[in-house]
């Protein structure tokens, strides 16, 4: 999920849809990047350090983790999708 939520980020980028790196700009400041900053920084290493608990299925599912790591990617779909996209 998180290799998918990069390459939405990096579709974002070749479209046109934000600014970041291959534009020589910040690449945390728009909406799609900090949706993939959520996606890496929190999620995925909630999922990581849970995974590493004792008997912790719950804390992986809904404390920063799967519940939000696929919400979150479905989020930056619809974003890059100009249909579903709010200006």
């Amino acid at each position: 999920m998180i290799l998918a939520s990069t390459l939405l980020l990096v579709a974002a980028w070749k479209n046109n849809l934000a600014e970041g790196l291959p534009h020589n700009k910040n690449p945390f400041n728009q909406t799609i990047e900090q949706m993939w900053i959520r996606q890496w920084l929190f999620y995925g290493n909630s999922i990581k350090y849970a995974s590493a608990m004792t008997g912790a299925p719950d804390y992986a599912t809904f404390k920063n983790g799967w519940w939000e790591l696929t919400e979150n990617l479905q989020y930056m779909k619809d974003w890059i999708n100009p249909k579903n996209r709010q200006k």
